[in-house]
């Protein structure tokens, strides 16, 4: 890449020594003399030392130096946009490139993943194994009722799990101080009790729950062909958009998914179908980060305004601190210039530092 764009510059500087007649832009000289005396670019004169304004070096041409009229050449102006043009479409070309790369590994390789989708957007309380993989086993793929799934992982409430765990501890606590043979301890001890309770009822195979899922589940398909169909069908524009399944452009390669086709089962809630999923690949066990996954997305966006706004605040009083001791960097250096301020210089050196 850095050799075609050093391949292109080449007319662009052969036109720059031949046409143009650039001259320098010095701080010393206004910018509206030194239009005046520089705008004629047909006298070579213009940029001699007679006109006090010198000519622009050759190994200093670039497009910034095109001066207040511009180039007497198209080809310069013209080169440096190509060139814009094919390093945007190079840089799609390899991305694009990588992506394929990606998909190309993705199918030599078995990993985990490939046969797990990740749910999103459940009710807190679809917390039954068995519900959500017949529901999958139904509707996962388009015109299979007996899709074959293996496991399904409940996203559970991390922080509320987190709190009787705490909770757990400190009733533990408490009973070791007092002791398991004084009365006082029998409020304590059916209070541990009932929290175990809860705390066990999260374990794989319980058919209900009485702690609150985060709304997202991992379902493990048997075979990774159905994970994959699965995903063309429920993932994608129109099942984000529309909540409708693609259907493919006959005219275009299979796979397209141009097309809305019918609307996609509906999650029952109550007995009646009304919630909508998304549906996604999901990450590979270790990957997965079970105390973030249920985050609605609104807190997302908050949290991320918040640390985003705490950037731009660091930024911009390191600008306002920096811009200050420059100011007052020159305004030391005019005072040790100044004879009457030459007592001031000392304060403001400090004051700068």
């Amino acid at each position: 890449l850095l050799g075609i764009i050093f391949i292109l510059q080449t007319p662009a500087i052969a036109s720059y020594a031949k046409e143009d007649k650039l001259c320098q832009w010095p701080d010393a000289v206004p910018w509206h003399d030194l239009y005046a005396r520089a705008r004629d670019f047909s006298n070579a004169s213009s940029c001699d030392n007679s006109s006090g304004v010198a000519g622009v070096a050759q190994h200093w041409l670039t497009p910034g130096n095109l001066g207040p009229d511009s180039s007497t050449s198209l080809l310069v102006p013209s080169i440096y946009t190509f060139i814009v043009a094919m390093v945007c479409a190079l840089v799609f070309v390899a991305y694009q490139h990588q992506a394929a790369t990606d998909q190309r590994i993705d199918h030599r390789t078995v990993l985990p993943n490939d046969f797990a989708v990740l749910v999103c957007n459940l009710p807190v309380g679809a917390t039954d194994e068995v519900f959500i993989a017949d529901f999958f086993s139904h509707h996962a793929v388009a015109g299979k009722t007996d899709t074959p799934i293996a496991k399904v992982v409940i996203g559970w409430d991390y922080q509320e799990f987190k709190d009787k765990q705490k909770q757990v501890q400190m009733l533990r606590a408490s009973l070791e101080e007092l002791g398991a043979d004084n009365p006082d301890a029998k409020p304590i001890i059916e209070r541990l009790k009932a929290l175990t309770a809860e705390l066990a009822s999260v374990a794989s195979g319980k058919a209900h729950s009485q702690m609150k899922g985060s709304g997202t589940a991992v379902v493990v398909f048997r075979y990774a062909a159905d994970a994959e169909a699965c995903l063309r069908r429920w993932s994608g524009f129109w099942p984000t958009v529309a909540y409708h399944e693609p259907v493919d452009l006959s005219a275009l390669p299979p796979g397209n998914g141009l097309i809305a086709g019918s609307a996609l089962p509906r999650f029952p809630m109550g007995g009646a179908p009304v919630l909508k999923i998304a549906v996604r690949r999901a990450p590979n066990p270790g990957d997965i980060h079970w105390e973030t996954l249920g985050v609605d997305m609104w807190a997302r966006i908050s949290m991320q305004m918040r640390t985003n706004s705490r950037m731009a605040l660091i930024i911009g009083v390191s600008f306002l601190v920096t811009t200050g001791v420059n100011n007052l960097q020159d305004l030391v250096s005019k005072a040790s210039d100044d004879d009457q301020g030459g007592s001031m210089a000392p304060l403001l050196s400090v004051l700068a530092l």
